[in-house]
């Protein structure tokens, strides 16, 4: 943030408070203030690291764990803000800026904005998911009886290792795709059975009985 004050005992620091919702407490911040020649105002030293509170939407929720955030601040001395610049960092998401909405008045900012995950990220998901399904069908259906254990056994590795591929998109566990791909565990197996159980079950043939 940058300040537009330019007074002659100007402060050298600003108490920086986010502020609280959604069920959580805001945080409060130090940072000093320097000024810089041809800019005409007081500039923070460095970055401040602090939270940003999620209106919706989790990280749970990958591959569609797109976010709206909203983002409260205050400060004291009441400084008159000349400048706050918003700036996306994560390269798995995307910032629209049609999204960013900022309502300032003395003292407090509110900015509200939408991180969104990229679209190729949630593509590749949907279609690996896609594909292990079909796949799933197939081993369990028609694979010969004596080769299934090394199909199931190969599918498995497969199927987990779609989350290896993504993996440095997800900061957590469970998500959805780890359930997806753990219904998709139980499906295999469970048509397996279902196969098995058919096939070893006792026939009956019935003789028709011969005049005498």
């Amino acid at each position: 943030m940058s300040f537009g004050d330019f007074r002659p005992n100007p402060p050298d620091r600003v108490t920086l408070e986010t502020a609280s919702g959604y069920g959580y407490y805001g945080n409060q911040y130090e940072a000093k203030l320097v000024e810089r020649t041809g800019f005409r105002g007081l500039f923070m030293e460095k970055f401040v690291d602090t939270e940003f509170t999620r209106v919706s939407g989790s990280h749970r929720d990958f591959p569609f764990d797109s976010a709206q955030i909203d983002y409260g601040i205050d400060w004291r001395p009441r400084l008159p803000i000349k400048g706050l610049m918003i700036r996306n960092y994560n390269s798995s998401f995307y910032l629209p800026c049609d999204s960013i909405s900022l309502k300032s008045s003395e003292g407090k900012v509110r900015v509200l904005f939408e991180l969104k995950r990229h679209s190729l990220v949630q593509l590749a998901a949907v279609v690996l998911l896609g594909a292990a399904f079909v796949f799933a069908i197939a081993i369990a259906l028609f694979v010969k009886s004596d080769s299934l254990p090394t199909a199931i056994a190969s599918y498995f590795f497969s199927l987990w290792s779609i989350r290896s591929i993504l993996n440095s998109e997800i900061k957590t566990f469970p998500t959805i795709l780890d359930l997806t791909v753990l219904s998709l565990c139980v499906l295999v197996v469970s048509i397996v059975a279902l196969r098995l159980g058919w096939t070893a079950r006792p026939r009956t043939t019935l003789h028709a009985h011969e005049p005498k």
